[in-house]
């Protein structure tokens, strides 16, 4: 409705500055019909709310829809191949669409709306020039000051069925590609997924888990796992997965570097209620370009050139 009222304002605009007074007057004669229904439904003091029909499901002994993440079924890595080779769908159509978005789900547990932005997918070389590994880089969907990083870059070695896949698909497109999703492919990935009774989302309750498992065995510190889940904060990771559901032996080995540095401890929600309601806006300041912080999440480490410090000095990361 606020869309359709932006563009009949914008068409009566266009039609007064025409000359034709007639049809811009019934333009927005029918913006300020929608302006007021809008208002009265949805905008008005009173108006009813989630919370109103939680009441009333409660009230009427209906269980409201349980949406904790952390009761997520957690998929196993290579599902992804597999998922288009059963049986239930026919054809290749679904093949061809979506075999790339779900190796790269698999591999980063990236978010929906991640994916939707796009994702860059590059072939890792070692010095002789051989294949080494994929890297993929996310651009974040939820970033401001307080959380979130605008780029991650994640590198994978290639002892899975997934990062060889990608290898071969960014061999036979001269080194990278990127992978691109609209809102319609989104929805056509999700109901293909729903046979089997999972999400786009439940890849990154999978990835979260095997985090969760590494931390717990030493072999991850915290601030590696925010970094390659996409958060600013050390606790963000306590939303996703469960450290018994992780993969022991099929833990996908990954490198990370991102452009923001990673808080220990989480912003506060009073904080966060403070700056909502603050009446005198604050002149933003410059913030001061952050370094980028490169960890290794693994004993074998895949270099990601772009993301390495020009001034690095020898021995350091």
């Amino acid at each position: 409705m606020a869309d359709d009222i932006r563009a009949f304002r914008k068409l009566s605009e266009a039609a007064r500055k025409s000359g034709d007074i007639a049809t811009a007057q019934q333009y927005t004669t029918q913006a300020w019909k929608l302006a007021v229904a809008l208002d009265d439904q949805f905008l008005g003091v009173g108006h009813p709310t989630w919370k109103d029909k939680l009441r009333w499901m409660k009230s009427n002994g209906l269980q409201p829809v349980n949406k904790s993440k952390r009761n997520t079924t957690a998929p196993a890595i290579d599902v992804a191949p597999a998922i288009l080779l059963d049986k239930r769908h026919r054809g290749t159509q679904l093949l061809e669409r979506h075999t790339e978005r779900l190796a790269v789900l698999a591999l980063t547990g990236c978010r929906p709306s991640e994916l939707m932005k796009g994702v860059e997918v590059r072939l890792l070389r070692d010095k002789n020039g051989q294949p080494k590994g994929v890297g993929i880089e996310v651009s974040g969907a939820k970033v401001d000051h307080n959380r979130g990083h605008e780029k991650r870059r994640l590198a994978f070695l290639l002892d899975g069925v997934v990062a060889r896949g990608l290898s071969e698909l960014c061999l036979e497109r001269g080194g990278r590609f990127t992978l691109g999703t609209t809102s319609a492919d989104y929805r056509s990935l999700n109901r293909l997924l729903c046979v089997h009774k999972i999400s786009c989302y439940t890849f990154r309750h999978a990835l979260g888990s095997d985090l969760k498992a590494s931390i717990a065995d030493g072999q991850t510190t915290p601030e590696q796992a925010a970094m390659v889940m996409g958060h600013r904060s050390t606790q963000s990771l306590l939303s996703y997965g469960a450290t018994n559901r992780g993969r022991s032996r099929r833990r996908p080995k990954i490198k990370v570097s991102a452009s923001s540095v990673v808080k220990k401890s989480p912003v506060r929600r009073g904080e966060k209620a403070q700056k909502r309601v603050r009446k005198t806006p604050q002149k933003a300041t410059p913030k001061a370009p952050s370094k980028t912080a490169l960890v290794e999440a693994s004993p074998l480490f895949i270099p990601y050139p772009k993301l390495l410090p020009s001034c690095a000095k020898k021995g350091t990361v």
